[in-house]
């Protein structure tokens, strides 16, 4: 059986927008990481690695997210679960490029979580079904 990354979001802010099966999966698997603490709900996870410094020395994005997901793949990889649960900004399925290559990747089976998003928001705020013509 492959490895599995577990991909859950953060939601649009504050931590009451984490869905509770994110909520729980994010304290109570082995190994977590976030994306970025750079996110209202991550200071509810200040015991959780976050991938922070690699912003720090990677020369582009591109070269960023290719380094998180080498990351997470290989801690799945060594994982006596055999499983990570990584926490992103929003939701796993809106402009996540980690995400894509995560689920790209032959060598880990990728598992994405709902949650909600910065689109839910809006529709929200504005009334308006995104579905609707």
């Amino acid at each position: 059986m492959k490895p599995v990354v577990r991909v859950v979001g953060l939601g649009p802010g504050d931590a009451e927008l984490i869905t509770r099966r994110t909520f729980d999966l994010l304290r109570t698997a082995p190994i977590v990481r976030l994306r970025t603490r750079v996110h209202p709900a991550a200071e509810s996870f200040i015991d959780v690695v976050s991938y922070d410094d690699f912003y720090e020395t990677a020369d582009s994005f591109e070269e960023l997210y290719q380094r998180i997901a080498a990351d997470l793949i290989e801690l799945a990889r060594t994982a006596p679960s055999g499983e990570v649960v990584y926490a992103v900004p929003g939701s796993p399925t809106v402009a996540e490029r980690t995400v894509e290559l995560l689920v790209a990747s032959t060598d880990v089976t990728t598992v994405i979580e709902p949650a909600v998003s910065v689109i839910d928001v809006v529709c929200a705020a504005l009334g308006r079904d995104p579905m609707a013509s």
